[in-house]
């Protein structure tokens, strides 16, 4: 596990760069030590500059030398405060730029935590919408496979009527068939006897020709009612069609009319539980008849 830095690592670390002409900043005690928060460089840095002071003066009265003349000595004691000034000036010069960095780091880590959170809202926005828009889906989905299940009912009603219509199609192709056969038949005596009774030729030709023409009117007549029981299948297919929509149609009349009906009935129900005086003075008395005023009798 990495261990944190200290306060004496950073103290070491600002003497090491001041022995090497190095101003120490919090960025030059981070690259020597190879580690570090900003915010613990920085903090420890300023008890360094704050104890800085306190060094260099004993290091200036250990560095007196008794001996000396009092105008060196007083010149080294004025050259001593000057590099103190010196190294004070440039200590809050170097204090002042470290924090505006570390503000400017800071602000910068402010902005990008605004960003990161208003990407994380938007994302939630988006999350939730795009929750919502499932859930209308699959509600679509729900309404649309009860609407699939109504026209397949529907479509297999159309189906039978439609296998019903054919068999009834077939039914009467099967009798025109076998009218077509009679006819055949009526027409192969009517030319065997023909042959036969050949002195009665020209009736018995008529005979047959007529038996013919029956038997061709049957068959178009036959044709006919085919035709016209297929129209009038269309017919009632297209009229059970319309006679669904009328009905919904009056079902959602009959719903308005049944809404304005308990309305009105509630409005008269409301008025007629409150009394006016009038109907409360009479009330009890046979409407259109006059009080009777007893007389009485004198002794």
């Amino acid at each position: 596990m990495a261990r944190g830095i200290t306060e004496n690592d950073v103290h070491d670390a600002a003497d090491a760069l001041v022995e090497a002409g190095e101003r120490p900043t919090v960025e030059r005690v981070r690259a020597h030590l190879g580690t570090g928060s900003p915010n613990t460089v920085t903090r420890h840095l300023e008890s360094w500059w704050g104890r800085l002071g306190l060094r260099l003066t004993a290091q200036r009265k250990m560095a007196t030398l008794p001996a000396a003349p009092l105008a060196i000595s007083d010149m080294a004691a004025q050259l001593w405060d000057a590099a103190l000034h010196t190294a004070r000036a440039e200590a809050s010069e170097a204090l002042a730029t470290d924090r505006s960095a570390l503000a400017a780091e800071r602000a910068a880590f402010e902005d990008q935590a605004r960003t990161l959170l208003a990407q994380q809202q938007d994302a939630r926005a988006l999350a939730h919408d795009a929750l919502q828009a499932r859930e209308r889906i699959e509600q679509r989905l729900s309404d649309l496979t009860g609407l699939l299940a109504e026209l397949q009912d529907r479509a297999a009603d159309l189906e039978s009527q439609r296998d019903g219509a054919q068999e009834h199609v077939r039914q009467m192709q099967a009798e025109l068939a076998q009218h077509r056969r009679q006819a055949d038949e009526r027409e192969v005596s009517v030319t065997a006897e023909r042959q036969r009774h050949s002195e009665h030729m020209r009736a018995t030709e008529d005979r047959a020709h007529a038996e013919v023409d029956r038997a061709r009117q049957d068959v178009r007549t036959l044709q006919k009612q085919l035709d016209a029981q297929l129209r009038e299948r269309d017919l009632a297919t297209a009229r059970s069609i319309q006679r669904e929509q009328v009905l919904k149609d009056a079902l959602a009349k009959a719903e308005r009319e049944a809404a304005v009906a308990r309305a009105q009935w509630e409005a008269h129900r409301l008025a007629s539980a409150k009394p006016t005086p009038r109907k409360a003075a009479v009330k009890g008395r046979a409407p259109g008849k006059s009080p009777v005023v007893r007389r009485k009798r004198s002794p």
